[in-house]
């Protein structure tokens, strides 16, 4: 009751409003009350690190070392390690990603770990309060959730990872097939001016077939052998020209043309590369850096109503529900989403095509 009191008087007293909330929701005087509550969900929480960075928060799922995390700020063959709340860390390795949700499993050869225990999203209001959880004494960030859970819409409803290397080509909605009617590749309706695929003399009606060796049979497949690339990342793209093949090197760049809403957006900050596309999201207005996603968000009763999954806009974070975490735990143990070769989910499912076909 002191907490609910606290923070009403927060609010009344005008600290609740933009811009200000949007240092509030990480200020230590909000975040303080909230540490009997998160507590007990600490010590199911991790950070992850890359090439020791800072890159994410993780959520155990067995005692037996599986752990939760945002997919697309890892990439595999880095050096993977999760610290615990005690401190400790431990080398981890990729043992699945689901592209969908965006959800990555990790396994640390730890044994006797505390799992998270999941709760229902749905049962959340409007307007109640929500922590995101790190390894420290505090959240990381609180708020309010602003939309109950629901299914995104219209270009919400796309996958788009803006983490990942940028080779500007636009493909046609069609991919090319042969004779027999088999797809081919992808193939080039217009090169981005001064792009990657301009600078390495890619052009209009080139069929991509594959990259680094691996075949692209059409535009989903050359953007899943994308996805685990970053920008200045070095690719070998064959294509076809005139019926003849050619390999030809590209520097991998990153997506420059930023709409209105995604400008206006940043102004409050960095966004999650990958912040659209997923099955089901609870909205609220925390605030955090995209490192800070991945981790397990509570109520005020300390449900863990799911995974802090992206910043999605300038007083926007996006949780994943529970109820769509918790039936894949033990498909990801099964190995049913087990990375490919190119560093993708063996489980991703084709895409309505929302902007004809640009490459990603």
């Amino acid at each position: 009751m002191m907490m609910y009191r606290f923070l009403f008087a927060l609010a009344i007293a005008g600290l609740w409003s933009a811009p200000g909330w949007a240092q509030l929701s990480n200020n230590s005087r909000l975040l303080a009350p909230f540490r009997s509550v998160i507590e007990p969900v600490r010590d199911s929480t991790v950070r992850v690190r890359v090439n020791d960075q800072d890159v994410a928060i993780g959520a155990i799922v067995a005692a037996d070392g599986y752990i939760l995390t945002k997919a697309s700020e890892l990439r595999s063959g880095e050096n993977i390690t999760v610290r615990f709340v005690d401190g400790t860390e431990f080398p981890a390795r990729i043992v699945g990603s689901h592209r969908p949700t965006d959800l990555a499993m990790l396994h640390v050869d730890v044994r006797n770990l505390k799992p998270l225990r999941f709760g229902d999203s749905r049962k959340v209001k409007p307007g109640a309060w929500v922590a995101a959880i790190d390894i420290k004494s505090e959240p990381v960030a609180v708020g309010i959730v602003s939309a109950v859970t629901r299914k995104p819409t219209g270009p919400d409803a796309m996958i788009d990872n803006l983490n990942r290397g940028y080779l500007g080509v636009f493909m046609t909605a069609e991919d090319p097939t042969d004779d027999t009617g088999k797809v081919i590749g992808a193939k080039v309706t217009r090169v981005e001016r001064n792009s990657a695929a301009a600078k390495a003399g890619l052009k209009e009606g080139d069929i991509i077939v594959a990259v680094n060796g691996v075949k692209t049979p059409g535009r989903q497949a050359l953007r899943d052998a994308l996805e685990n690339s970053r920008p200045n990342d070095k690719v070998r793209v064959t294509y076809l020209r005139d019926g003849k093949e050619h390999t030809v090197e590209v520097t991998l760049g990153e997506q420059t043309m930023p709409d209105r809403s995604d400008i206006q957006n940043r102004l409050g900050g960095t966004l999650s590369g990958r912040r659209t596309g997923f099955p089901l999201i609870l909205q609220t207005d925390m605030f955090l850096k995209p490192s800070d996603c991945g981790g397990p968000v509570v109520d005020l009763d300390g449900n863990v109503l799911g995974l802090c999954i992206a910043r999605a806009g300038r007083v926007e974070t996006h949780v994943l529900p529970a109820e769509i975490i918790v039936p894949l735990i033990a498909e990801f143990k099964a190995g049913k989403f087990a990375p490919s070769s190119s560093g993708t989910s063996t489980s991703t499912p084709p895409r309505k095509d929302e902007k004809n076909g640009q490459d990603k």
